[in-house]
């Protein structure tokens, strides 16, 4: 029979070292063979602490005289513990065990029954598999990040690094999805007078710099919650919120188009225009982001045929 008990703890994948009231090893399985690499006839009659060192600290010797003296179970996770038995050779940094010990007792001796559970391949697969969700986790974000990117790409344009047609054109759209949004915003469609002049006298690195110093002086004379965009060309829109009356619009169109009308200065080259501005108050006559732009745009012409260089208002005109 005690053959037969010897074979089961043999053949089972946990270790198995039971010690006597001295801590003196009685038996030593062939799982506790492999991972220590000490073979049962050499760890058998010696003392543990003599076998693997790491019971000889005295917070092991604590945990065998509760054992022993107290007859009290006790479980060691490889969380706080790390490993017990490391082998002879090889890496040890990488090693996990669990213990547990119980005390039990045979022909009124006193023995403890330690069980030695090596989890460390179970501790590497987590680990890989932390790092694969880590990794997946990071492409993730770097994917959300990148569609936000060339969200943000798709609608700014790259001249005057504010919004382009198709920004403002969807953002424009998100607002008459719920038109109750649009009360008290006014439209202005921008149009700059003598531009084509500015390309064909100082050439068009010189029309690249005053577009983007409009597009600087429109940001700058506006509110930080209204919105200025460029359709193209020497065309803008500025979107204002919370306009309140006509009047407060048309403050802002006078001061657009006198702060326009100031000479700029490039490399000591005195450039000069002005801007048409059209300008139309949202209604609920007004039925989608096409229908806004062409009322402004309108308006704009009309600025354009009274002599330009001014601001109309669409209910003006």
């Amino acid at each position: 029979m005690i053959d037969l008990f010897q074979f089961a703890l043999n053949s089972i994948d946990i270790g198995i070292i039971i010690i006597d009231g001295n801590q003196c090893i009685k038996f030593w399985n062939r799982y506790m063979e492999r991972i220590s690499e000490i073979k049962h006839n050499d760890a058998v009659g010696k003392r543990l602490g003599d076998v693997c060192e790491t019971f000889q600290k005295r917070r092991y010797q604590e945990i065998f005289e509760s054992v022993f003296v107290q007859n009290m179970s006790r479980f060691c996770s490889s969380k706080l513990h790390k490993a017990f038995v490391f082998p002879a050779s090889g890496n040890r940094d990488n090693i996990r065990q669990n213990m547990k010990i119980e005390p039990t007792t045979l022909n009124d001796e006193c023995y403890a029954l330690i069980q030695i559970d090596d989890i460390t391949d179970e501790v590497s697969n987590e680990f890989k598999l932390t790092s694969l969700i880590n990794e997946l986790k990071r492409g993730y974000l770097e994917v959300k990040e990148s569609e936000e990117l060339n969200r943000q790409l798709a609608e700014m344009d790259p001249l005057t690094k504010i919004a382009n047609r198709h920004g403002i054109t969807q953002y424009l759209n998100k607002l008459f999805e719920n038109k109750a949004e649009l009360h008290n915003h006014a439209l202005m469609f921008l149009d700059l007078d003598g531009f084509k002049s500015v390309n064909d006298t100082y050439g068009h690195l010189m029309g690249d710099n005053l577009l983007i110093e409009i597009a600087g002086i429109l940001k700058r004379k506006v509110r930080k919650d209204d919105v200025v965009a460029r359709l193209g060309g020497d065309e803008f829109l500025v979107l204002l919120s919370n306009i309140e009356s006509t009047d407060a619009v048309k403050t802002v169109g006078k001061k657009l188009v006198e702060e326009i009308a100031k000479p700029i200065v490039f490399d000591g080259v005195t450039i000069s225009v002005t801007i048409s501005i059209g300008i139309v108050m949202y209604d609920a006559a007004i039925k989608d982001t096409s229908d806004f732009i062409k009322l402004a745009d309108e308006a704009m012409y009309m600025a354009k045929n009274h002599g330009k260089n001014k601001f109309v208002l669409y209910k003006d005109t």
